[in-house]
């Protein structure tokens, strides 16, 4: 994901898409429906993400499966009528700020810093001007992990 979030070729957010489609069959999600309890569904599994090195590759994977399961709720509850959400909806925009905000929120516990890679990042459709911030973010983390790692994992193993 790293490799191909920097090529102009690839489309990371179409794989994670593909990806994200294929999970949800096999892990099923929560729904009451329309009319309880026949229209109940029970999630039986769940998704496990991680990039051994990237807090934001780990966040936008998770992110892309919770918008596919936000698909399927909608459509459940018919408000929608297919079972995908498209980007740059209200609902998904609204979506992409909350998870941005967890990632955020996880990213300084465990990082020391906020996200630098966000979705529109992986999208390709930032800013120039957030090239700076994502700089910064990328510093903040180098001196944390160089520096303060230490104290944080004595911290964690307690």
């Amino acid at each position: 994901m790293s490799r191909a979030s920097k090529s102009r070729d690839q489309d990371v957010m179409a794989t994670l898409e593909e990806i994200g489609g294929e999970i949800l069959p096999n892990t099923g999600f929560f729904s009451n429906g329309h009319d309880a309890p026949s229209g109940l569904r029970l999630q039986n599994g769940i998704a496990r993400t991680n990039c051994i090195d990237c807090l934001d590759r780990t966040n936008a994977a998770q992110f892309v499966i919770g918008k596919r399961a936000l698909g399927h709720q909608l459509h459940d509850l018919g408000i929608i009528d297919g079972t995908t959400v498209e980007y740059d909806t209200d609902a998904v925009n609204l979506f992409t700020n909350m998870w941005h905000d967890h990632g955020d929120t996880i990213a300084i516990q465990y990082g020391g810093s906020h996200l630098v890679n966000t979705m529109a990042t992986y999208r390709k459709i930032n800013q120039w001007t957030s090239h700076s911030r994502d700089m910064v973010e990328s510093f903040k983390r180098y001196y944390n992990n160089s520096f303060l790692d230490a104290q944080r994992q004595e911290a964690y193993n307690l």
